[in-house]
């Protein structure tokens, strides 16, 4: 499933950093309800991201998602490289290493271009710059998710 892509808006982002915290202890006893949630935890869900201005819960997972995309293109130092592209170049050396054994080649070849085929292009280029305002408290909610 393709990433439905959005533009994002600095109120998005700040709701998100405001529900981060309420939304990471629902999650986590929803993870720890295994297949059967219960339903008074999905709807907290619903309140956290009604309290925090976006209409749904589906809604700020939305968000949730592009921010997280646009966090992939960033490396340590800050820098950003369309996620597309950056597995676009990543394919080309790979074909070009000469020491990798063939069956591995292929193997992260297959790799790779189905990644490509899952990533698309970033289309919101404005949402770099949005992102990387932001960019050390989003990352340090979403490595503290992981």
């Amino acid at each position: 499933v393709q990433l439905q892509q959005i533009k994002l808006t600095e109120t998005q982002i700040k709701g998100y950093l405001a529900a981060s915290k309420p939304l990471a202890e629902v999650a986590e006893k929803i993870e720890a309800a295994g297949d059967k949630p219960d339903p008074k935890l999905l709807a907290q869900l619903e309140d956290i991201a009604k309290q925090h201005g976006f209409k749904s819960y589906d809604e700020l997972d939305l968000v949730i998602s592009n921010i997280s995309f646009v966090l992939s293109g960033f490396d340590d130092k800050g820098g950003f490289t369309d996620p597309h592209a950056a597995l676009k170049d990543e394919l080309e050396q790979v074909k070009a290493d000469k020491g990798m054994k063939a069956d591995e080649k292929a193997n992260a070849i297959a790799e790779i271009e189905e990644a490509i085929k899952t990533t698309p292009p970033l289309t919101h280029q404005e949402n770099v710059t949005l992102v990387k305002k932001y960019l050390k408290e989003l990352d340090d909610i979403l490595q503290g998710q992981h």
